[in-house]
């Protein structure tokens, strides 16, 4: 009779313990859910097509990644505490049925909590991403045209000929050729136009910057040349060698 008394107060305290674990899993899958529809909701901001100013959008982003991240954090506990606490739970013969119900439906709330909050996530990167992208390509712009209204010394809105020179010697360190000039103006410059417009002025960085690669491959060649014809002279170099040097230094 003893025993007997013993095996139902235990079976009673396994209950209990039981109980009490199954509500807290309970209370952490809900307040997981929560966080994530809230995630949700602060996304939906996010999700329009309509334009938000950086201030709003911001505001979201920062919503939808707080709660999301929340979330998140929710759900890994949801998890750690099954992993932890589920054989204490299953031990209660009494609550049997009851944990088993919880058990079979624990999993899939807490993974689509975790899919809500993720998406909701990925959705605020995507757009902090593409916020960032817009503040440097206006940043950029800006940068450029300060850039471009240091050398228009003259303040027309055009770069002539020697404020390009004036560019190249600057930015690049370069002597700006003669023959380069001319093709820049050539290739940039419609008829009638003063000179390189700032919707040009891009271009123009790309062309300079071709400008010095060439001056500095002749410069190259012209170094080679030098020494090759040097050693030819001396008898230092075979018959032939000076055409080869000069062949490879040009490819």
């Amino acid at each position: 009779e003893e025993m007997r008394r013993e095996q139902v107060r235990l079976i009673g305290e396994q209950g209990e313990v039981a109980k009490a674990l199954v509500e807290d899993l309970e209370a952490l899958i809900s307040s997981a859910e929560g966080s994530a529809e809230k995630a949700y909701c602060a996304s939906l901001t996010l999700a329009g097509e309509h334009s938000l100013s950086d201030d709003k959008m911001l505001k979201a982003v920062v919503a939808t990644e707080t709660e999301g991240q929340d979330a998140v954090a929710k759900c890994s506990q949801c998890e750690e505490f099954i992993l932890q606490k589920r054989a204490s739970i299953s031990e209660a013969e009494s609550y049997k049925e009851q944990t088993e119900q919880l058990f079979a439906i624990a999993q899939p709330r807490i993974q689509a909590a975790s899919q809500k909050a993720g998406a909701a996530l990925e959705l605020a990167k995507t757009k902090e991403e593409a916020h960032e992208r817009r503040v440097e390509a206006v940043r950029c712009l800006v940068g450029r045209e300060m850039l471009f209204n240091k050398f228009d010394v003259d303040g027309d809105g055009y770069l002539d000929r020697t404020e390009v020179c004036h560019y190249a010697e600057e930015v690049f360190e370069l002597d700006l050729p003669e023959e380069n000039l001319h093709r820049i103006f050539d290739q940039l410059v419609p008829l009638g136009q003063h000179g390189i417009a700032p919707a040009q002025f891009q271009t123009l960085k790309t062309a300079v910057g071709i400008a010095k690669h060439e001056v500095a491959v002749k410069a190259a060649i012209a170094h080679g040349e030098a020494i090759a014809k040097q050693c030819e002279e001396d008898g230092t170099l075979k018959l032939g060698s000076f055409g080869e040097m000069r062949e490879k230094l040009m490819t």
